[in-house]
């Protein structure tokens, strides 16, 4: 888990909602709908606790973004037979349908 952004919320601060508060002080994230997908995905850390939308917001928390390790695709295992290879080329017979790209 890394850190990318802290922020102490200061003593100055009106009461305001968590979700409202962050999209002004979460500077790589740039929409609203984007801060409410990182809550979501339990990026944004209140005190060492993952944030919720409607939390209030108090002069001294800090506020963290972590950067989510995602894991990695499940293999999708298929015999596709090859009809061909060597150390340049392969030559396979992909069924109808099968993307190719991507």
């Amino acid at each position: 888990m890394k850190i990318i952004q802290t922020h102490i919320v200061p003593n100055d601060v009106d009461p305001i909602r968590f979700n409202d508060y962050a999209f002004g002080i979460i500077e790589t994230i740039t929409s609203r709908s984007g801060i409410k997908k990182a809550i979501k995905r339990g990026q944004l850390i209140i005190d060492g606790e993952k944030a919720e939308t409607g939390r209030w917001i108090k002069p001294g928390q800090k506020i963290e973004l972590i950067e989510k390790e995602e894991g990695s695709p499940k293999p999708y295992k298929m015999d596709i037979p090859i009809v061909f290879e060597d150390e340049h080329i392969i030559l396979i017979n992909k069924p109808a349908g099968l993307l190719s790209s991507g």
